[in-house]
């Protein structure tokens, strides 16, 4: 059931987009917000049935990975660009501060790690106070390390953040703090879980630094080897 809903929720996403596009005609400002936040929506439902497909995977120990040499800048300038919309309708801005040395070719599940990128991000502007700013930011200085080269990937918020007593628990299935819980009462819990999944199948790290009330940055490693 899940992947056949994949499908029409795609042919929905282009149709709102073709429209807000302005392809079969002019519309008012009313009309295209309106168009604007039935896009978000769409586009946050193909995420939550991806989730749920990949947690179906990971629980049946089949959550394969196609590792091919791929640009990460390529995967996070794509989950900054369909994000954008949706973070505009909060007032929030996404800031992508690219790594100052260039960036050598990552073996990678592009694909994956997209949706690590577009869940993380997701988080951030939803859990982020109305004007704020997500920051994203690439740290290569320890790619050319002799003994584990890896690249950083950061996303940070100012946003409510996590509670100290939920830190243990924030990566497990279903799980959600109670913060989060007021603030968005249809989050689902499965987004973090595949998440560290999706790291770990790439011998990657992840982990968080937050504080309550003042935001949170997550942080995932990746190995160049």
């Amino acid at each position: 059931a899940t992947h056949q809903l994949r499908t029409p929720l795609a042919g929905i996403r282009w149709s709102l987009d073709m429209l807000i596009k302005k392809n079969f005609g002019e519309m008012n400002p009313e009309q295209v917000s309106v168009l604007e936040k039935g896009l978000v929506n769409t586009e946050r439902m193909i995420r939550i049935v991806n989730d749920i497909l990949n947690l179906d995977k990971i629980d049946n120990d089949q959550l394969k990975m196609a590792i091919t040499p791929g640009d990460l800048n390529v995967v996070i300038e794509g989950a900054v660009t369909d994000l954008t919309q949706q973070a505009a309708i909060k007032e929030v801005r996404i800031e992508y501060r690219k790594s100052d040395a260039t960036l050598p070719s990552l073996p990678m599940d592009a694909d994956k790690i997209r949706m690590v990128m577009d869940n993380l991000i997701d988080n951030a502007v939803k859990y982020s106070k109305d004007g704020g700013v997500v920051h994203i930011s690439v740290d290569a200085s320890k790619a050319t390390s002799s003994s584990n080269p890896v690249v950083t990937v950061s996303v940070s918020d100012d946003g409510i953040g996590i509670p100290e007593s939920d830190k243990e628990e924030m990566f497990t299935k279903f799980y959600r703090a109670p913060n989060a819980r007021r603030q968005d009462p249809n989050g689902n819990g499965i987004g973090l879980f595949v998440v560290k999944s999706i790291i770990e199948g790439h011998h990657g790290n992840i982990w968080y630094e937050s504080k309550e009330g003042k935001g949170t940055s997550f942080h995932f490693s990746l190995p160049l080897r």
